[in-house]
């Protein structure tokens, strides 16, 4: 009948749609955002599912006049030759401990490289070698009372060097662990051991000998600062949250 609304009882009632404040509709975009944000940066920095790391043990002495062929994905092709050698020159006697290039394209960082640092296209790679027949990594001289120990790997324990090498004309990064003692005193130069990732241009970390955990590193890692985590509630807050966090952030920095 006209008028008769007991015919909607029982049914259920519709609710009033209503609107959130625009601030927190504002903040909840912003949380949406950084946390899309946050999840494509994880995936990104994620390695490829079939990279691997291959760590190659070892222990050897590299003596007066002897080389080592340094094989890093040992498939019977040295990548790279360490070499030591005695000169005598008049009254003066040199030796030279050094890392040669065996094939082209390969690269070596002249450097005596600590555990953690990062070894990809950011290095400064030496790919031909030179005058010297290598990159020299240390060098004992001495003249009558003159003495001189020098090199990045002078003096050297369980120091990295970084190496970038082909396989099937692909750069692949790797390192090899280097202990170097004073020649001038019957020093040595011992390999312990020798790494490289599998996958073409993926970095890899100096003593890193399993994808992607930092505990797979011999010695601790060197790295900046950490940073401070964007909890959920800074990113609830919308752009003050982020204003915070950008604060307490470079509260974090080291002056210059």
């Amino acid at each position: 009948m006209p008028g008769d609304k007991s015919y909607l009882e029982g049914l259920p009632k519709t609710r009033p749609t209503s609107k959130l404040n625009p601030k927190v509709d504002h903040r909840l975009i912003a949380y949406a955002a950084a946390a899309s944000a946050t999840g494509v940066a994880m995936l990104a920095l994620a390695p490829p599912a079939d990279a691997e790391v291959v760590f190659t043990p070892t222990n050897v002495t590299i003596g007066g006049g002897s080389s080592y062929l340094l094989d890093l994905n040992n498939d019977g092709i040295a990548d790279f030759t360490l070499h030591r050698c005695r000169c005598v020159s008049g009254s003066g006697h040199s030796t030279t401990f050094r890392a040669e290039i065996d094939v082209t394209g390969n690269g070596i960082v002249n450097a005596a490289l600590s555990a953690g640092v990062l070894i990809g296209r950011g290095q400064p790679f030496i790919t031909t070698n030179g005058n010297y027949g290598g990159a020299i990594l240390a060098r004992a001289f001495y003249y009558l009372s003159i003495s001189r120990f020098s090199g990045p790997f002078a003096n050297a324990t369980n120091r990295f060097l970084g190496l970038k090498f082909l396989i099937d004309g692909k750069n692949h990064y790797g390192w090899a662990r280097l202990t170097v003692t004073n020649f001038n005193h019957a020093g040595t130069a011992t390999l312990t051991g020798y790494a490289y990732e599998t996958v073409p241009n993926h970095a890899i970390r100096a003593g890193q000998r399993k994808e992607t955990t930092a505990s797979a590193v011999d010695l601790p890692i060197l790295s900046e600062p950490a940073s401070t985590p964007l909890g959920l509630g800074l990113l609830a807050r919308g752009d003050e949250g982020l204003s915070l966090w950008r604060r307490e952030e470079n509260a974090t920095l080291p002056l210059s």
